[in-house]
């Protein structure tokens, strides 16, 4: 078994674009969030990479700053 980002990559099999915005998303997501100083689960069906992954998949469109900006909040 790989590590929690390369087993997704090979799941989702993302080239150029596609891939481009998963890896920005997941990462910019992957942020000390609360008091403990520690960052988010990264490994298992509950960490990181494999809920994005199953974003990516059933609500790709997060990953799509056009879509989730929209034209008329760009600035």
């Amino acid at each position: 078994m790989g590590w929690p980002a390369s087993v997704v990559m090979e799941e989702l099999s993302l080239e150029g674009r596609n891939l481009a915005q998963f890896l920005t998303f997941t990462c910019v997501t992957n942020h000390i969030h609360d008091d403990t100083g520690k960052s988010k689960k990264t490994d298992g069906q509950d960490g990181l990479w494999q809920v994005c992954a199953r974003l990516w998949r059933d609500h790709s469109w997060m990953y799509r700053p056009k879509a989730l900006v929209g034209d008329d909040r760009q600035e």
